[in-house]
């Protein structure tokens, strides 16, 4: 699929909705090898924190822990806005000048608003050109390609991109996003907008706009279509819906001293998430933006020229270190309890490779190296496991026959419970991994976290 959607395409898929049939499903029924729910379904770079949708544009994104260093506000009282880039209302001439502005205090990302009703200058934009959702707010394809033009341009640039759905003081706009969340966030994915995105930030000061049910619809549609980390964002001090991303991006009122940012820092950092101290001071603040990132932070918003990352570029220096599932680990190791065959005495097989597993809400999807101990697409001797981290031990088992050329495995075995799986834990989990198995159990690729 182009970057701008096959208009053929989305007119069947609006009937579709208006309908009430989801056009995913649809797909899944009718193909006997469908295909990712993705707008692109090409796997993601291997990388085990790679985000797994990728359509749009010609350069892959950034890890997220590589988006590091951004420079969001200028001038007096922060009346320059950088998130507003993606604004047709801002002049092109603006728009390259900010992006120099933002090279120039050493930042590597540009955080960018998609939907914005009247935060700061040239404000009053979405995807639809005005508002959002059925109706008047649906997609505008001349303000989307400007959008993603111009999000290709900052990648040219050097700069990795994290998308913020949506800012605060769009109460109504954010209202009509989270009502229509499985749709709008369909439209958006399906137009490109989230191709090149390291991180989807759900919203700007959430708390402020958003009720704990309108936070989850609007979480749920975004990991739907995006599997990249997802972000949230709340007013000063807060971390209401924490538990809904899997980063956390803070903030606290300006005028702290260096000491009080890395005390907020740690503070910050026992909601067991990576923290982003996203915003810190009014404008770029080189002494402040340090002292966040030493204590811990794996990013800031305010930038300056001087700032450097300390390694680790996380926080993992004060927080107990992540369970791993490296290539090379004993089988043994892993809880192989569902599926009804037992993986643990496989031994890994270096001829037979997984490049990299791109997890979706359906399903996976694999790049191979190797012969695979013979399978072949008439005769598939692939044994498929999975296993999910849960409480520091990861949990799983087989759930899918496959050979080489079935790159795509879908989690229905999971979802119907196949011998002893548990989906609502499945979906429930952070982090998952997957291996492939010869028929017989004897020997196994490596392990790839997805």
């Amino acid at each position: 699929m182009s970057r701008w959607t096959n208009i053929r395409d989305r007119l069947v898929r609006r009937a579709l909705e208006w309908l009430g049939v989801d056009y995913d499903d649809l797909v899944q029924a009718v193909s006997p090898n469908p295909a990712p729910v993705s707008p692109d379904p090409a796997p993601a770079p291997a990388g085990a924190e790679s985000p797994a949708v990728v359509s749009g544009g010609s350069r892959a994104p950034a890890r997220w822990d590589e988006c590091t260093l951004a420079s969001c506000w200028g001038g007096t009282n922060a009346s320059k806005r950088m998130m507003n880039v993606l604004s047709p209302k801002m002049m092109e001439s603006t728009f390259r000048d900010y992006v120099g502005w933002m090279l120039g205090q050493g930042a590597d990302t540009a955080h960018v608003f998609l939907i914005n009703k009247g935060d700061g200058e040239h404000s009053g934009y979405s995807p639809g050109g005005a508002g959002i959702g059925p109706g008047p707010g649906e997609p505008n394809q001349t303000v989307v390609q400007l959008m993603n033009g111009r999000i290709d341009y900052l990648l040219a640039h050097g700069l990795a991109v994290v998308v913020w759905l949506i800012s605060d003081n769009s109460s109504d706009w954010a209202a009509a996003l989270a009502k229509n969340a499985s749709t709008c966030l369909r439209w958006i994915a399906d137009d490109g907008l989230l191709g090149a995105a390291s991180t989807v930030v759900l919203g700007l000061e959430m708390d402020e706009y958003w009720s704990s049910s309108e936070a989850k619809a609007v979480a749920a549609a975004t990991r739907k279509v995006y599997s990249g980390k997802i972000g949230t964002h709340h007013t000063g001090g807060k971390a209401t819906f924490a538990s809904l991303g899997d980063l956390l991006f803070y903030q606290v009122d300006p005028c702290r001293t260096a000491a009080q940012i890395a005390a907020d820092t740690k503070s910050a950092l026992k909601y067991g998430r990576p923290v982003n101290f996203f915003e810190l001071d009014q404008g770029p603040n080189a002494v402040l933006a340090q002292a966040a990132l030493d204590a811990g932070a794996f990013g800031v918003g305010n930038c300056a020229p001087g700032v450097k990352v300390r390694a680790p570029a996380s926080p993992a220096a004060t927080q107990p270190a992540p369970v791993a599932v490296p290539s090379g680990i004993a089988p043994a190791a892993l809880d192989w309890r569902f599926g009804g065959f037992d993986g643990s005495k496989a031994a890994e097989d270096a001829g037979c490779r997984i490049l990299s597993a791109s997890h979706s809400a359906k399903g996976v999807t694999f790049k191979f190296s190797g012969s695979f101990w013979g399978a072949t697409p008439a005769d598939p001797r692939m044994r498929s496991f999975a296993v999910y981290e849960s409480g520091g031990r990861w949990i799983g088992g087989f759930w899918e026959w496959g050979s080489p050329d079935r790159t795509y495995r879908g989690y229905e075995n999971i979802a119907d419970k196949y011998k002893g799986w548990d989906p609502a834990a499945w979906n429930a989990a952070k982090r998952r991994a997957f291996c492939i198995c010869s028929k017989d159990g004897k020997k196994r690729t490596n392990i790839v976290e997805a």
